[in-house]
């Protein structure tokens, strides 16, 4: 096989020979036409080419998910407070009508149990929804820490790529 190139190729091909790096011209065009090779499979290969793109997007994708959940979190804590809020008001109410009505005790007990029962749940739900966004911010932060690092491995294999074959 003859194979002719342009002279900006050939030039390179001679260079390679000179700088001790290859024996002959025909050593050097083998060697390309194997990482070539290697190249055009890797690129088939989707192990190799599509695992990176495909890690970089579920990454994203669990970090958008991640988001929504921490608004929704975000949403449900509020809730809790306003029903701390509402059975403390309750509580209160109840209180002051004990104190201004006489035999009112018997409303204060029966009123009482729920109430407290109401609050120390909402107080627990709070604790919870605050644990949980929490544990929600360190899942974020590592996904963008994954999705960083995915993007420099994705980065790297341009440049080898380009290195490889720079006319692509």
């Amino acid at each position: 096989m003859e194979v002719s190139l342009p002279s900006q190729l050939d030039d390179f091909v001679r260079a390679q020979v000179r700088s001790g790096r290859y024996t002959d011209e025909q050593e050097v065009v083998r060697d390309a036409v194997r990482q070539m090779r290697a190249l055009v499979k890797a690129s088939e290969d989707p192990t190799v080419s599509g695992l990176v793109r495909d890690a970089m997007g579920i990454a994203n994708q669990a970090q958008r998910d991640v988001t929504q959940v921490l608004q929704l979190a975000d949403r449900e804590t509020g809730a809790f407070g306003e029903v701390v809020g509402h059975a403390a008001t309750l509580a209160s109410t109840a209180v002051d009508i004990v104190r201004k009505v006489p035999g009112a005790r018997e409303l204060d007990r029966v009123l009482r149990g729920p109430i407290d029962m109401l609050t120390a749940t909402a107080e627990r739900g709070e604790v919870q929804a605050k644990a949980m966004r929490q544990n929600l911010e360190a899942t974020a932060k590592a996904l963008g820490l994954l999705t960083a690092v995915l993007e420099r491995v994705n980065s790297a294999s341009r440049s080898v790529n380009s290195v490889i074959s720079p006319d692509a």
